[in-house]
């Protein structure tokens, strides 16, 4: 089959589909178990990849790689595919559906998950840069037992310093809190997504928390590291926009063909369109009468 490296190039592909139309494709239905994710394609005969997140124990995705931009293109589909879950499978709009931890170096220019964050609907996207990462895990951690469906995206977890202080200093040292919330979030519908900027630093501080991302997409790491992370030795011809999958249900690892930034234009249908469709729902969650208004 002809391989794409363009999500703007794939017709049967839920995002841009929605990019072009502002709806669901016709077959979509509310019956899919979790959330899928559209972040690539596999190269093989076959392409149906789109790993799903569910509320189960371990349901959390890691992702390695050392060049920030092209893993935040990623992460911006991440987003997108979460975004486009919820209209799918109908989740409430009643409370911020993603939390993004946002220790990116600033590059001097606007991308794909600022203009979200900024465009979508207020409360859709719940940001926190590094100085307030202490405040979000206390948030996040007296909203797991709610019962909101949300997803937690980290990007660059090694350079939040903040949670790696004394524990002498808190009553529970920052870093616990979060490996509480990898550990135990899942199955509280509580999904993390996160970029170990640098492995080494992600083993060091956090190797305890391995078992709770059943979901990686590994790349750009060093040959000898790729067994840490997919139980197999390294793959022969990576090339940089290539990522190896590993799900612990799986008996393979197979190699994925990473999205490409698409163009501004696709970029600003589809937040457009998303704008549209968030602000409709919330508008008609807003309006929506009380069961008990008639008594």
């Amino acid at each position: 089959r002809l391989l794409l490296s363009s999500i703007q190039d794939d017709r049967s592909n839920p995002l841009n589909h929605f990019a072009k139309t502002g709806t669901l494709l016709d077959h979509e239905d509310a019956d899919g178990l979790g959330y899928r994710l559209f972040v690539g394609e596999e190269l093989s005969m076959r392409n149906n990849f789109h790993p799903e997140l569910t509320s189960r124990k371990g349901q959390n995705l890691l992702l390695t790689g050392r060049d920030q931009g092209r893993v935040r293109t990623t992460i911006a589909f991440v987003v997108m595919s979460l975004l486009y879950e919820s209209m799918r499978l109908q989740e409430s709009a009643a409370h911020p559906l993603i939390t993004l931890f946002d220790f990116g170096v600033d590059t001097g220019s606007g991308d794909l998950l600022d203009q979200m964050v900024r465009t979508l609907p207020e409360g859709t996207i719940r940001r926190y840069g590094m100085p307030d990462v202490l405040d979000g895990i206390d948030t996040l951690l007296q909203e797991k037992n709610s019962g909101f469906r949300q997803f937690v995206v980290i990007f660059g977890l090694n350079r939040a310093r903040r949670l790696l202080v004394q524990p002498d200093i808190y009553s529970v040292a920052p870093k616990n809190k979060l490996i509480e919330l990898l550990q135990t979030g899942p199955e509280n519908g509580m999904n993390f997504i996160v970029w170990a900027n640098s492995v080494e630093s992600f083993m060091e501080n956090y190797n305890e928390t391995l078992g709770s991302f059943e979901h990686r997409l590994v790349s750009d790491i060093q040959d000898d590291q790729y067994s840490i992370f997919t139980y197999a030795p390294a793959p022969g011809s990576m090339k940089p926009k290539n990522a190896i999958y590993f799900n612990m249900d799986n008996t393979e690892n197979p190699k994925i063909r990473l999205y490409e930034k698409p163009s501004d234009d696709w970029t600003g249908r589809f937040i457009r369109n998303m704008e549209h469709a968030l602000a409709e729902k919330q508008s008609a969650e807003k309006n929506k009468p009380n069961d008990t208004e008639w008594w």
